[in-house]
């Protein structure tokens, strides 16, 4: 099993901060205002195989 690298950053918008997660395939989540720490958790939950 290969592991992919994932970046993520905070973006300012008039509704708070959104959070956004991209690898080299593209977006792979995009938060509305929310925590640090929340997106952290959805995204490493989103990405748990199933």
């Amino acid at each position: 099993m290969s592991l992919e690298k994932i970046f993520y950053t905070d973006i300012d918008s008039p509704m708070g901060p959104l959070w956004a997660a991209t690898s080299k395939k593209g977006l792979i989540r995009l938060n509305l205002p929310c925590t640090e720490q929340k997106f952290l958790k959805e995204l490493a939950l989103s990405l748990i195989p199933i």
